[in-house]
């Protein structure tokens, strides 16, 4: 009698062991598109939840980071199929690893390409430019500083009129840069020419915002053909 009881005791611990094992249950697969992020969760009473990835290719969100363990984050980059496992640990009895497929396919096809920035007639103008100068292109980044210079100017009050901001222009460009870069500096100058007035026009609001994005479009010009 003692021995059945014996006996019996093993198998209800048997069963309460299997019970434990299995007080952990995942989805037998999960299915998504490369570069989704893709959610595992289990069902558990177990407060933590260990997973690991088996095949290489599929990347877990660092569950550290996550406020709840019984969700693991997956993304692959590329399409495949994972094996995620995933176990806990309940009244202090760790459970058998349970095991989730991850079937990753394609993504959507990228979208057509933008089409390429038309060329810029002054951007080119300015690359013949240089090419004439001698040894002096590290200069160009100066002479951008320069036009970034004057186009602050341009909306400080202190200068009035087109003419003041134009000499404060000539002056950095003389203390600064000349006489090198003569070509390249004649390329500024002509524009300047056709866009702003060479006389001394009292500056209104929106004068001030004309010659200081022309400035702005001159630096921007001179930092695309730096080398």
């Amino acid at each position: 009698m003692a021995r059945l009881c014996t006996l019996a005791a093993l198998a209800l611990c048997a069963l309460a062991n299997a019970a434990l094992a299995q007080e952990i249950k995942v989805p037998a697969k999960i299915e998504g598109k490369s570069g989704e992020f893709l959610k595992i969760p289990a069902e558990t009473s177990g407060a933590v939840v260990r997973w690991r990835v088996i095949d290489p290719g599929l990347n877990l969100f660092p569950m550290e980071l996550l406020r709840d363990t019984k969700t693991a984050v997956a993304v692959a980059l590329a399409p495949g199929k994972f094996r995620v496992l995933a176990w806990t640990s309940i009244k202090d009895v760790p459970t058998d690893a349970v095991e989730c497929a991850v079937v990753v396919t394609s993504g959507p096809p990228p979208g057509p390409e933008p089409p390429p920035e038309p060329p810029d007639p002054f951007v080119a103008e300015l690359r013949a430019a240089l090419a004439k100068e001698a040894s002096d292109r590290p200069l160009l980044a100066e002479l951008s500083k320069v036009c970034l210079n004057v186009s602050a100017a341009a909306r400080d009050s202190e200068y009035g009129d087109v003419k003041a901001v134009r000499d404060l222009f000539a002056a950095q460009v003389s203390a600064r840069i000349a006489p090198k870069l003569p070509h390249v500096r004649g390329v500024l100058v002509r524009f300047l020419d056709t866009k702003l007035p060479t006389t001394a026009v009292p500056l209104t609001d929106e004068l001030r915002g004309a010659i200081s994005r022309a400035f702005d479009y001159l630096a921007a010009s001179l930092e695309r053909i730096n080398p």
